[in-house]
C-alpha cells in the first residue's frame, strides 16, 4: 500500500491510498491484507473502506483504500511523519 499519487478530494481525516497486487484479490483477500497492514503500520486508523473499479486505467490489480484518522494533522496522519519506505508490506 502507498499513498495515492493523485488523491481524491476527501473529507478532513480521510486519506486516499492504493493497494497494488501482482495477483487478483477478492473482497476477503483485500480485507485481510488491509487489516493486517493497519495492525502493523497504522493502528491509529479508526476506520477504512475501499473501492474496486473494474475499468482500470492500468492493467495491474489495485484498489483505492480510504483510511480514516482523527484529523488531517501530521501527528494524526497515517504516516505520522514516517517515510512510506519504512512501512511493512
Amino acid at each position: 500500500m502507498e499513498p495515492n499519487m493523485f488523491p481524491y478530494d476527501t473529507p478532513e481525516g480521510i486519506e486516499h491510498w492504493t493497494l497494488w497486487s501482482r495477483l487478483e484479490m477478492n473482497h476477503d483477500d483485500v480485507k485481510a491484507y488491509v487489516e493486517s497492514w493497519i495492525d502493523t503500520n497504522a493502528p491509529h486508523v479508526q476506520a477504512w473502506n475501499y473501492d474496486d473499479n473494474p475499468e482500470r486505467s492500468i492493467n495491474i490489480f489495485h484498489v483505492h483504500v480510504y483510511l480514516q484518522v482523527a484529523s488531517s494533522s501530521t501527528k494524526n496522519s497515517v504516516l505520522q511523519g514516517r517515510p512510506v519506505e519504512s512501512l511493512t508490506h
